[in-house]
């Protein structure tokens, strides 16, 4: 092995240690089953146990991340893992993936140590590696299509760059910009136009035909394109309505101190790398290596403005903002770049020595793994100090109280987890998504589509919404039961004839 190659490998192999440290510092066992994630770790087991996503029950995101957890799932029965933990562990994984390929795509714009800048700052960033934690997460995958698929560009690979970013698609419908991304790459850097775009639009055609058949195949194509477009748009809409009055820029500042601890002027501090990319695409093109580089950035680019312009829209919480984060990540990793051009022109040993130093400084800065500061996700159900003991705890109660009886969720779909009961309900939860797609003609209110939907079940116990207006009509005829945690962290009103 050359001396170029064994230090190409000795870079990989510490970037691979640092986020197994890294991504091996979060609770795996006691993390609580907590924010729309729960609702996904249950899907996961639903589909593991052969049901099928938009059929059997109701969700208006994509199910990739859904089936890759079921599929954990099953791996894990094979190694006698808790399901939670064989979830958890797989998104883990898939987490510690998508930092390594930020690695590579600064390796390839700014060398090794560009590399490690472009890992520091995903690893900067806690509630990357903390959701995760908790269970299936949407987007997660995406970002990881969407990387790859630029990569596979750059590499002009351009079926693989159009697959990927039609897979990214099925993950978060904004997925579909690392498609586009691909196909503007082969469009502007291919000197075989025609053949490399038609290669990116194969690509993205198998993407879509391979769930479309799935899909068609199991009698779910119809509700899948009800739910994931239909129901999707109605809800942004709403929701932008919802925020016409102002307030979305504080609850935004409010959820980032929340999601990063410590590290929230780092997200701010990440918006300098947009005019370093600007640089890059425009006057960098004609320095030396430019031209290389912007074949790489642009389509980068183009995917992470799609983040950002939906997040600028609308951030509601910590899942929307997992995806801006990962775009935060990139802003640093190319401010990152820009600090180590500052000592070209150095003597090269002092260069180098100084190129060291700053890259062991910004990882100071990141703290990764039992270095970072803590991070407590918060939530409608989360509450300082639970755990997923005070979770089990609570299943338990649900579990002999309810016996083989059927039960009803519109929450909690965290008991229907740990007790694995199906949802007789068609949907685990209640919001603008839902009740577009179902509400009933002669359903004047939501509380009418809800009274529907549970007189249609006709379940024997019964968790209602905790947010339903008109929520006193839907309790009459109904006895609560209160189940409480003995440390009275965790409660749920359960409904009984």
């Amino acid at each position: 092995m050359n001396p170029e190659s064994a230090r190409r490998w000795s870079a990989s192999l510490l970037a691979l240690a640092l986020v197994a440290v890294h991504y091996g510092s979060f609770d795996l066992r006691e993390q609580p089953l907590v924010t729309d994630i729960r609702y996904f770790v249950y899907y996961a087991w639903q589909v593991a146990e052969g049901a099928v996503p938009h059929r059997d029950f109701f969700e208006n995101k994509p199910q990739l991340s859904v089936l890759l957890g079921a599929g954990s799932l099953r791996i894990g029965e094979w190694f006698e893992l808790d399901p939670l933990i064989a979830i958890r562990v797989g998104q883990e994984g898939v987490a510690a993936g998508v930092a390594l390929l930020a690695f590579v795509v600064f390796r390839r714009l700014g060398g090794a140590l560009g590399g490690f800048l472009g890992l520091a700052g995903t690893l900067a960033f806690g509630l990357l590696g903390a959701l995760p934690a908790i269970g299936t997460l949407p987007k997660l995958a995406m970002i990881g299509l969407g990387t790859s698929a630029v990569l596979l560009a750059h590499d002009r690979r351009w079926f693989g760059a159009g697959l990927c970013g039609g897979l990214a698609f099925f993950d978060w419908q904004i997925g579909a910009a690392a498609w586009l991304a691909a196909a503007v790459a082969a469009g502007l850097f291919e000197g075989l136009r025609g053949r490399a775009l038609s290669r990116v639009a194969l690509g993205g055609a198998v993407a879509f035909a391979v769930p479309a058949g799935y899909y068609a195949a199991n009698g779910a194509l119809g509700a899948a394109f009800d739910q994931v477009v239909v129901s999707t748009f109605f809800r942004g809409a709403t929701a932008l309505a919802a925020d016409a009055g102002g307030g979305g820029f504080e609850r935004f500042t409010q959820l980032i101190a929340r999601a990063c601890p410590q590290h929230a002027w780092l997200f701010y501090t990440s918006g300098l790398g947009v005019p370093v990319a600007i640089w890059l695409l425009t006057v960098g093109r004609s320095r030396p290596g430019g031209v290389e580089r912007a074949r790489l950035l642009l389509p980068l680019c183009l995917f992470h403005a799609a983040i950002l312009g939906i997040s600028a829209l609308e951030v509601q919480g910590y899942g929307d903002l997992f995806a801006l984060l990962h775009t935060a990540a990139f802003g640093l990793g190319l401010l990152g770049w820009a600090g180590l051009q500052v000592f070209r022109g150095q003597p090269e040993h002092r260069r180098r020595a100084l190129e060291i130093g700053f890259v062991a400084a910004a990882l100071l800065v990141a703290r990764p793994g039992p270095l970072r500061p803590e991070l407590v996700v918060t939530g409608m159900t989360a509450v300082s100090g639970l755990t997923l003991s005070d979770q089990r705890e609570v299943a338990g109660q649900l579990d002999r109280r309810v016996g083989t009886a059927a039960l009803g969720a519109l929450d909690a779909s965290e008991l229907l987890f740990l007790t694995e009961r199906r949802n007789v309900l068609p949907s685990l939860y209640w919001n603008r998504a839902t009740r577009a797609h179902f509400r009933g003609p002669r359903d004047a209110a939501p509380i009418d589509t809800v009274l529907r939907l549970v007189g249609d079940a006709n379940p024997a116990f019964l968790i209602p919404p905790r947010r339903l207006a008109g929520r006193e009509r839907l309790l009459q005829g109904w006895k609560p039961v209160a189940l409480r945690s003995h440390s009275r962290r965790y409660a749920v009103d359960l409904l009984t004839r």
